[in-house]
């Protein structure tokens, strides 16, 4: 009897002691992740620290091992985090703290500039047309001649060189959900 009350004793007393080796925190910062580039990936500095030496997992405690064994530790990501990634604090096999990583386009604002290259199109050749390159800041579509025109071009920001049939006073626009974000109008001549 006496036995079982000790053995009772110490299993009651080291419980405190078992949960916390297990005690563990995985955070990912920022969190939510701006993202303005239309990509739908991002970057997150993942932090964990926990007092058994342990591993971070991508998508879940099988999932594939992000960081190494240890205590703790900050590790940067790639340009690779989608919405609703997580991190799991793994030790033994068992997700003992998680952390699900959420993406934002807020703060991105309505905003972008659309610039041509060369602007002045110099073309002495007789035909009034010439070659430029359309450059744009921000997801969005490209217009020739109004916000509604002709599709030039899609995505984030990019770049696209045009064909010999931009004229002079050929205006392209930077559009993103109907609104315009931005223009420019080309020049051409022989000067």
């Amino acid at each position: 009897m006496r036995l079982i009350k000790l053995a009772l004793f110490l299993l009651l007393m080291t419980a405190p002691l078992r949960a916390q080796i297990f005690t563990a925190n995985v955070t990912a910062v920022p969190n939510p992740i701006t993202v303005c580039d239309g990509s739908g990936l991002g970057v997150a500095t993942v932090s964990w620290s926990t007092l058994a030496p342990s591993e971070v997992h991508v998508g879940g405690a099988t999932g594939p091992m992000f960081a190494g064994n240890s205590t703790y530790g900050t590790q940067a990501t790639g340009k690779w985090v989608s919405e609703g990634t997580v991190f799991s604090l793994v030790n033994s096999g068992v997700a003992y703290s998680s952390t699900t990583v959420h993406l934002t386009t807020s703060g991105c604002g309505s905003s972008g500039v659309i610039t041509a290259s060369p602007n002045p199109i110099v073309t002495c050749d007789g035909s009034g047309m010439g070659v430029t390159t359309i450059s744009w800041t921000s997801q969005g579509q490209i217009h020739v001649g109004s916000p509604g025109g002709p599709l030039f071009a899609e995505g984030g920001a990019g770049s696209k060189e045009t064909g010999k049939w931009v004229s002079n006073g050929t205006t392209f626009f930077l559009t993103a959900n109907g609104t315009t974000l931005g223009s420019t109008t080309v020049s051409v001549g022989c000067n």
